[in-house]
């Protein structure tokens, strides 16, 4: 009986008085409804447009309640939208709604087929504190939900897909267990070899994104058209080969890549070869088959592209950034940028906020500013450098007006556009005049475009990105980018200027002939496909002109080919590391040892492990091991990159335990002196105090006067941890052995990962204990 009462009496505590602290960011509604509007050519109110249709309104939302869980309440938003791509569909866009929780798809007007499903989550309970979810299903497991669930929905199309295997680990959670928790899995279209080169709406096949702790389908996508690109004959492979290595790639550029380590981007710029020529404005561009033509994913032929040559190294010299012997202070630094707001003509700004902390960045490095202008009609943002005393980004926009009136739209009546050369001509004019030391250090990597003055004006404008170079070699991070409007005039502009380290060339670096040869023989060009309809606003004229696929010469999509290596040849990712396609963290090839495995691996796939710390559950850690994963649990939060808050000395960087450390502390899993304290083993009584704090019932259990302990080695309980090891027992989070807690014997990693998964049970039900 006095174990009931004492488990109500927690359950109480923590229903009605406690909290966790909230780490997590608030979850805002699903958008993909918006994003697949748009793709769809826009959305249309339910008219006359459709009583042609073979499934009404009313038999889509059906449809969508009887395959999926949909509140009854739900009062849906639904639209009939034409020309869905691929396949050129009619399709019912369905939207059920609430704050904090989305539900939305389309149907296939036609035929009444799933194209696409997708469910928000809410990340709250009842009694407004963080809700946990708790990973039930392993990856594997989910993956047999996912095909179960694309034979019942689309059987006729699950022997036409191939399970693709990928780098799958989601990385340690913002949130922890507080945060949702899915697993992604993509099945490939296998009718045909030929597959789109599309990144922006992937290769045809299905999605299904399944949650982790119910089990649910929370996402389903089908991509997918039966039509064939036309049958035309095509060039040679060794003409495609010729046309793509003088006008597409491989290009010499200047990267700077993302230190994962230290959570935050290198100090020094790296010499890369990336496959694929920079185009920054308008699709992308690949090679037509049947004539080697240059055109874009729009499928339109694009002139005047430049062939690539190779990099003049002459004179080349490595730059690096001066800094002032003191930082700026945040009123110089505001100054600064209130006179580079000047420079450009921008009057009766006000400073709206300030921040200098928004990412792993060190926060006497950077000042982030952004002004209003009294009107309301322009906006500006600058960054300011306090360590060189330099503006390193500055961006402002104007806001054009409301669009012209229905009847100005008129061929007779609309405004002339600009020509793209008159409009370039405007563009670098203006850096010119208003960033004279750096029109000089730029150029052009975008090809002409087209506006159609009839077309939403005034806000079809043209778009230019100026590439910054250094030593002669485009630098990816930096640019000039600025938009003209079709009567002339700039109504925006942004600048990237890093102040960095920019290594000289090396004399060993490849050609450009050479990487071509690597990039030939180890990515190489393949027949791929695109679908140009997809690329078009409902009412664009051309849309209606175009084939459903053109047959078209692209680079073999290698999973994280994304650079050549200058000097060696090897084929890298993004992180400088090697690509390939990896199979999903295997908890066979991380995890070591029995006792809590299951659980072990469902927290591994939730993001709580790193893959390489290669776990033995028969271990014994050490409390910062503990700390380290009750804090991860709890969620990091800020505390998730090493450098977010105060400078810290090149010791603490050096601590990979810090950051969990401090999120400890915040998270009151332990004290100020408790943290001085952390490189003994784990032991009973410490794992109670860890599991009872993560519960949030530290402020009940810390008063162990109140707590009386029927245990046969109750001496051997240390002072203060009454009421831990009480709870514990009373909880089920621990038990006893032979009558004895044993409160000073060492824990093995598997039961630390088992105690944790128990408490972490508790808060899933409300505070009830679990079955």
């Amino acid at each position: 009986m006095r174990k009931k009462s004492l488990v109500t009496l927690l359950v109480l505590v923590l229903v009605v008085c406690l909290a966790l602290p909230a780490y997590g960011a608030g979850m805002t509604p699903e958008k993909a409804g918006e994003m697949a509007v748009k793709a769809a050519g826009g959305a249309t109110p339910v008219n006359d447009a459709s009583k042609d249709v073979k499934i009404s309104q009313e038999k889509a939302i059906e449809i969508v309640k009887e395959l999926f869980e949909v509140p009854e309440d739900f009062k849906p938003e639904i639209y009939l939208n034409t020309g869905w791509q691929p396949g050129n569909r009619r399709v019912w866009t369905i939207n059920f709604y609430k704050p904090s929780f989305s539900i939305y798809a389309v149907i296939d007007a036609d035929s009444g087929e799933v194209i696409s499903f997708n469910q928000g989550e809410e990340w709250s309970t009842p009694y407004g504190r963080r809700k946990i979810f708790l990973a039930k299903y392993t990856r594997e497991e989910a993956r047999v939900l996912a095909e179960n669930f694309i034979k019942k929905i689309a059987p006729d199309k699950f022997s036409k897909v191939k399970f693709v295997e990928e780098n799958y680990y989601p990385g340690l959670k913002f949130g922890g267990l507080f945060e949702p928790a899915s697993y992604f899995f993509r099945f490939a279209k296998t009718s045909e070899n030929i597959q789109p080169v599309d990144f922006y709406f992937g290769e045809e096949g299905i999605n299904v994104t399944v949650n982790a702790a119910n089990g649910k389908l929370v996402g389903y996508n089908l991509n997918w058209s039966e039509d064939k690109p036309i049958d035309e004959k095509t060039i040679s492979k060794q003409q495609v080969e010729e046309i793509y290595i003088k006008y597409l790639g491989p290009e010499l550029v200047y990267v700077r890549g993302f230190d994962e380590e230290k959570g935050k981007p290198y100090d020094a710029a790296k010499l890369m070869y990336v496959p694929a020529r920079l185009v920054y404005m308008g699709p992308p561009l690949t090679i037509r088959a049947k004539d080697g033509a240059l055109i874009n994913y729009a499928g339109d032929e694009v002139k005047g592209i430049e062939p690539l040559t190779e990099v003049d190294f002459s004179g080349a010299k490595t730059i690096t950034p001066t800094k002032l012997e003191t930082p700026l202070t945040k009123e110089q630094a505001q100054k600064l940028a209130e006179e580079e707001i000047k420079k450009f003509g921008l009057e009766n700004m006000i400073l709206q906020s300030f921040n200098n902390v928004p990412y792993a960045m060190e926060p006497q490095d950077l000042y982030f500013f952004n002004f209003n202008s009294t009107e309301g009609t322009v906006n500006a943002n600058v960054t300011v450098n306090a360590a060189t005393g330099r503006v390193q980004n500055f961006g402002f926009w104007k806001n054009p007006g409301p669009y012209y009136p229905e009847a100005q739209l008129k061929e007779a009546s609309a405004p002339k556009a600009i020509s793209w050369e008159d409009a370039k001509n405007v563009a670098l004019e203006y850096i010119k005049k208003y960033l004279p030391d750096k029109a000089g250090q730029v150029r052009s990597m975008d090809y002409p475009q087209e506006v159609n003055s009839k077309f939403r004006a005034p806000y079809q404008s043209y778009y230019f990105n100026f590439t910054r170079t250094v030593n002669g070699i485009p630098y990816v991070g930096n640019n000039i980018n600025i938009s003209i409007d079709q009567k002339g005039e700039v109504i925006s502009l942004n600048y990237a200027w890093d102040d960095i380290i920019f290594p000289a060339p090396e004399k060993n670096i490849l050609s450009r002939e050479k990487a071509a040869g690597i990039m030939l023989d180890k990515i190489s060009i393949t027949l791929a496909y695109i679908m140009p309809k997809m690329y078009y606003e409902p009412d664009a004229p051309q849309q209606s002109q175009k084939p459903e696929k053109i047959l078209v010469y692209a680079l073999k999509r290698l999973p994280d080919a994304a650079y050549i290596e200058p000097s060696t040849g090897e084929v890298l990712n993004y992180a400088f590391k090697q690509p390939g396609t990896i199979k999903s963290a295997s908890p066979d090839v991380n995890i070591k040892g029995e006792t809590g495995r299951r659980e072990a691996e469902l927290l591994m796939n939730q993001g709580i492990f790193e893959p390489s710390m290669k776990i033995d559950l028969e271990s014994v850690p050490n409390m910062k091991d503990a700390v380290k994963f009750f804090a991860s649990c709890l969620g990091l939060g800020p505390k998730m990159y090493p450098e977010y808050g105060l400078k810290m000395d090149e010791k603490e960087k050096a601590d990979p335990y810090k950051k969990y450390i401090d999120a400890a502390l915040d998270q009151r899993l332990i004290t100020d002196i408790e943290a001085k304290n952390l490189d003994r083993p784990l032991d009973r009584q410490e794992l109670a105090k860890f599991a009872i704090r993560f519960l949030g019932f530290d402020a009940i259990a810390a008063k162990g006067e109140i707590f009386k302990l029927d245990l046969n080695d109750i001496g051997d309980v240390g002072k203060g941890f009454e009421g831990y090891v009480s709870s514990a027992l009373a909880l089920g989070l621990l038990e006893k052995i032979d009558g004895k807690f044993l409160p000073k014997e060492k824990v093995k990693f598997g039961e630390m990962v088992k105690t944790l998964f128990r408490a972490a049970q508790i808060l899933e039900a409300g505070g009830q204990m679990p079955d």
